[in-house]
């Protein structure tokens, strides 16, 4: 079974976002698409690069993510996942944030590796879908 959001994210607060580096697979990428003003952009990240940067902010501003819908979808050992989240400061508080993350998964035979990871965040004008927005 490939891991969830949740799992990435709960491990990463458990124990210091560095421990993240036992899900991705070398040279797996992060990128994030749209700015929150709606533009179009590419932030690419390295695996380093995202634990360092995520590691800064993590330590100014607390983030917890939860998984709202998770939608898998396999061909061998390949994995798609679309993963509507929430994003909040404070567990239990109302979300900051909602968004999809699209996981790009790979099964070597032994585990599941993150290899690269791709996210939205929602806005007026791109709403989650019904299909992402309710568990």
């Amino acid at each position: 079974m490939p891991p969830t959001t949740r799992s990435l994210v709960r491990r990463a607060h458990e124990t210091g976002i560095a421990s993240a580096r036992s899900f991705f697979r070398r040279l797996a990428s992060h990128r994030l698409a749209k700015g929150p003003d709606g533009s179009t952009f590419i932030i690419s990240w390295s695996e380093e690069e995202f634990i360092r940067d995520a590691t800064q902010v993590f330590a100014k501003d607390p983030f917890y993510e939860n998984a709202i819908v998770n939608k898998p979808d396999s061909y061998g050992g390949m994995t798609q996942v679309l993963s509507s989240y929430e994003s909040h400061r404070v567990l239990g508080d109302k979300p900051f944030e909602r968004g999809v993350n699209s996981f790009q998964l790979l099964n070597d035979g032994k585990r599941w590796w993150v290899v690269s990871i791709f996210w939205d965040s929602e806005r007026p004008d791109n709403p989650l879908p019904a299909k992402l927005a309710k568990k």
